[in-house]
């Protein structure tokens, strides 16, 4: 890293797990780097991780209660500016996707990340999966500020050749500037090796879905799947999902279903969980499943890696591109097929050598231009 750089990274309006996590990464990867160079990151204070750091990694906190559509626009327009020319950055990294106002800092290098694929998708399918009037004004609304953040700057970094390829079709002079890099990879740990193998004769195999609750999460087609598989079977399949509802559309379908199912003894809502109570239910999970129909790059893909179990999930591009030969791919919709590869699964699974993820050093370099 060149000597005598100073990196703003704008994080503020990285509020979920998946980007926060992104956060860490990078934080650590700075860290063990070795840089000299002085990195400052803006974040909300929940968010704050509260682990020492060397002197050259300096935190910026904005309370939560302060953030707001008004106060953002506010940090857009005047704030970051008047911080970016005050403590003399040289890079100003937006992990948040949004870059606003140029003014004053056109001798700063300014790089976004877009990880986000909702707002770039057509109409006719926002309609489908997000009901809701004020969900879709939303989008329109990220939908324009993304574009405007993305004509703004001098680099954007995506996770994933589906959504560049989204974002070219709105813009199609802007392919020298939208760049693919993907946040982790896929690796082989000989030294994780491990055999596992569900055996024909247990009686009850759990799957597990880790995942907001939303239409477009596809949770219902795992529920028809699990209809079959319990059906006229001595075998018990049961289903936990680990998430909140977001979306009261999503929540009448997958209740309804379930009621006029019969299938209150197979599937369990246990609502949002970190930690070790997460990390338990996934430990004791036959099956991970991951059944999503749009996705820039989820990080609970990469999360499912670590746990050496069966993976189970929605062919997607971004999917595939995240686990490569990691999992095993069913058509989105297709709740039959997804239930005879839960069979077969059951039948026998081995692992020879345990392949996971691990943060991409190149995507590091891009993001910071080394």
């Amino acid at each position: 890293m060149n000597k005598g750089k100073t990196i703003l990274i704008d994080a503020i309006n990285a509020k979920s797990g998946g980007a926060n996590e992104i956060t860490q990464s990078l934080l650590d990867e700075f860290s063990n780097c070795g840089a000299k160079d002085k990195l400052i990151i803006v974040q909300l204070s929940s968010f704050r991780n509260k682990r020492k750091w060397k002197k050259n990694v300096e935190f910026i906190l904005i309370k939560d209660a302060y953030y707001n559509p008004i106060t953002l626009f506010l940090w857009h327009l005047i704030y970051l500016p008047y911080l970016a020319r005050k403590r003399n950055v040289t890079d100003l990294i937006g992990l948040s996707g949004l870059f606003l106002f140029r003014n004053f800092l056109k001798s700063i290098r300014v790089a976004i990340t877009i990880n986000n694929t909702i707002p770039f998708q057509k109409n006719s399918l926002l309609k489908v999966l997000f009901p809701e009037v004020r969900l879709r004004i939303k989008f329109k609304v990220m939908y324009f500020l993304y574009m405007r953040s993305i004509r703004l700057t001098d680099e954007v970094i995506v996770p994933s050749e589906s959504i560049r390829k989204q974002i070219l079709a709105k813009d199609s002079t802007l392919k020298n500037k939208v760049n693919v890099q993907q946040t982790f990879k896929v690796v082989t740990s000989k030294e994780r090796c491990h055999f596992l193998e569900l055996k024909r004769k247990k009686n009850v195999f759990r799957l597990v879905y880790l995942s907001p609750i939303w239409l477009y999460k596809n949770h219902i087609t795992v529920l028809k799947a699990l209809k079959i598989l319990n059906k006229n079977r001595s075998v018990k399949f049961e289903l936990t999902i680990i998430g909140e509802f977001k979306q009261k559309e999503a929540e009448s379908l997958l209740k309804t279903y379930i009621r006029e199912n019969d299938l209150a003894e197979n599937v369990f809502f246990v609502g949002f969980l970190s930690g070790k109570a997460k990390t338990e239910y996934l430990e004791s999970a036959d099956m991970l499943i991951f059944a999503s129909m749009l996705e820039a790059y989820s990080t609970i893909l990469v999360e499912y890696s670590n746990f050496g179990k069966p993976i189970l999930c929605s062919n997607i591009e971004p999917n595939v591109a995240v686990l490569r030969d990691l999992a095993i791919y069913f058509p989105v919709k297709d709740y039959v097929k997804l239930s005879e590869i839960i069979l077969e699964t059951c039948s026998s699974y081995k692992i020879s050598d345990v392949k996971y993820t691990h943060f991409n050093l190149n995507y590091f370099k891009q993001v910071f231009n080394l």
